[in-house]
């Protein structure tokens, strides 16, 4: 859809000529990586975005088994437990180049936006607006009593929005060849199907 977006779809281990590129370089605190994600997820983010970095793909954080090839992923979000990506041996794994962090990898992006919406979405268990009343919808929100209903119609039209985005960006989906590749490509997305209106992104 444009240069920057477009770049996903090249080789993810092809440095960017990208000028301005904010980046840290992950690889050298490896520990980062061995992290346990059932104690804090955002461990499986940083396996996340190495994935996405080396493979285009946030669930391939080594070159697969020829036996696990087929065989479909699950995403941390539809399992009891994170999935944690053990390294047993680090003379087998693919050392990306020194400067694989400084390029542009619009999909660690993604990462990241999957991971805010996915502790959103936690925080907000057991409160979705299908459990609440309309009371409780309009706690903290100033309205007449005649906007009471369009206001939590409002909440749960939302609320399926934020749904739909999470699915979008769950690190399964991301790393399939039709994949939203870029957070521009999701805005374009989001104004296509009217999630967001021109003026929420525009000058962005």
């Amino acid at each position: 859809m444009t240069d920057a977006s477009s770049f996903s779809q090249s080789s993810p281990c092809t440095p960017s000529t990208t000028l301005g590129v904010a980046f840290l370089d992950l690889d050298k605190d490896m520990s980062l990586f061995a992290g346990d994600a059932s104690e804090e997820y955002q461990y499986e983010i940083y396996r996340y975005m190495r994935g996405a970095v080396c493979y285009n793909d946030p669930l391939r954080f080594e070159h697969p088994q020829e036996s696990e090839a087929d065989q479909p992923r699950r995403s941390p979000r539809k399992t009891a437990q994170h999935i944690r990506f053990d390294d047993p041996d680090p003379s087998t794994r693919r050392i990306p180049p020194a400067e694989i962090w400084r390029s542009f990898h619009p999909k660690t992006n993604l990462v990241w936006a999957h991971f805010i919406l996915y502790k959103l979405l936690e925080h907000l268990e057991g409160n979705e607006p299908s459990n609440l009343s309309s009371t409780q919808i309009m706690r903290n929100v100033e309205a007449s009593s005649e906007e009471k209903t369009q206001v939590a119609r409002k909440a749960m039209k939302l609320y399926k929005v934020l749904e739909r985005v999470a699915e979008l960006l769950e690190p399964s989906a991301l790393g399939k060849k039709d994949s939203v590749g870029s957070m521009k490509e999701l805005a374009v997305l989001a104004m296509e199907e009217r999630w967001l209106r021109v003026g929420d992104v525009a000058g962005a």
